[in-house]
């Protein structure tokens, strides 16, 4: 990175990083809008309703998985600004690993745990047998799943946003042509939505993990050795993405109890698709915040903090503004 032209055109840089990360994470937020037509046209609002009463699963692996990808990736991006190649490598390898074994144990504790919560919570017998059926599945897609975001996420520490944007386009469009086929014309249910999402994951996996075994890249796998100090400071550095992650699931599944006690599954199917607006606005400032990591990190390795600081000040007012424009819509329609 020439952080001497990040500096005289910072805004061009953030948007240049930017742009393909906010894609990447859109097309992902698209995959669970099309996943929830498919299942409300062609399974019923139970199915809608019960995979969005195990969604906090998912954000319990998000959780672990951005905290272990960011806080990897932003200790990689300043040993690169260090000039330090062979610690960056090494720290690459290390997250992957803890990341792998980390996956591993929410797997098995989750699956352990599924059929004990679903029932202790109370829900109908049909609602049970979907939750178990869909995330039966999905609990060993959601591996993959987080693997691929780490790799994204080192992707952009190399400065090549627009490989993984690609490779997610190329996973959404696969991930909603499977949808139609196990869906629609195979009939598959429930178990069809899983069997298209694990397939399209899968698929994106091997792509990146054919692109890091290539002689194209800087990182690539290798034998490791273990750091105790760069685990702490991984762990460290994504922390606050975990507590974000974490609070986003812990809201999520009192909204969801909520809502079944006042309205039942017409109000958790209701909510649902009101969700889908919020969060492709939480994958947009999430972009901005991936797109601006690498450069922030690799600034401080390199020890030019100045730009790390112009870096945050003008994406901290992009993402407010795009905060405050919602409200000032709200505003006027009330007028009107």
């Amino acid at each position: 990175m020439k952080l001497e032209l990040i500096e005289k055109q910072p805004l061009q840089h953030i948007l240049k990083y930017s742009i393909p990360s906010i894609i990447a994470m859109i097309l992902s937020s698209l995959v669970s809008i099309v996943d929830g037509y498919f299942v409300s046209k062609s399974i019923g609002k139970d199915a809608l309703a019960a995979i969005n009463l195990g969604l906090p699963i998912l954000f319990v692996f998000l959780a672990v998985g951005i905290m272990i990808g960011a806080g990897g990736g932003s200790l990689a991006g300043r040993r690169l600004g260090e000039k330090n190649i062979d610690k960056s490598i090494n720290c690459f390898n290390q997250t992957l690993v803890t990341g792998m074994i980390a996956f591993t144990l929410l797997s098995i504790s989750f699956t352990l745990m599924l059929k004990p919560i679903i029932y202790h919570v109370g829900l109908e017998s049909n609602i049970r047998d979907i939750i178990k059926l869909y995330y039966g599945i999905m609990l060993w897609v959601y591996p993959f799943m987080m693997l691929n975001i780490i790799l994204g996420m080192f992707l952009r520490c190399e400065g090549k946003p627009n490989l993984f944007m690609m490779n997610t386009l190329i996973t959404t469009i696969l991930n909603i042509l499977l949808d139609y086929v196990f869906i629609v014309i195979l009939q598959q249910g429930i178990k069809g939505v899983a069997y298209a999402s694990e397939i399209a994951v899968i698929v994106g996996t091997i792509i990146m993990i054919a692109y890091f075994v290539s002689s194209k890249t800087l990182f690539h796998f290798k034998k490791y050795e273990f750091i105790k100090e760069d685990l702490k400071q991984t762990l460290t550095n994504g922390s606050s993405e975990l507590i974000g992650q974490l609070s986003s699931s812990i809201t999520l599944f009192i909204m969801n109890a909520v809502i079944m006690k006042r309205m039942g599954l017409i109000g958790v199917a209701g909510m649902t698709i009101i969700g889908y607006s919020r969060y492709i606005y939480n994958m947009i400032v999430v972009g901005f915040g991936q797109g601006i990591s690498p450069m922030i990190s690799y600034s401080f390795g390199a020890k030019k903090y100045n730009v790390g600081v112009i870096l945050r000040k003008y994406t901290s007012r992009i993402v407010l503004f795009l905060g405050l424009a919602p409200c000032g819509k709200i505003v006027v329609v009330g007028k009107n």
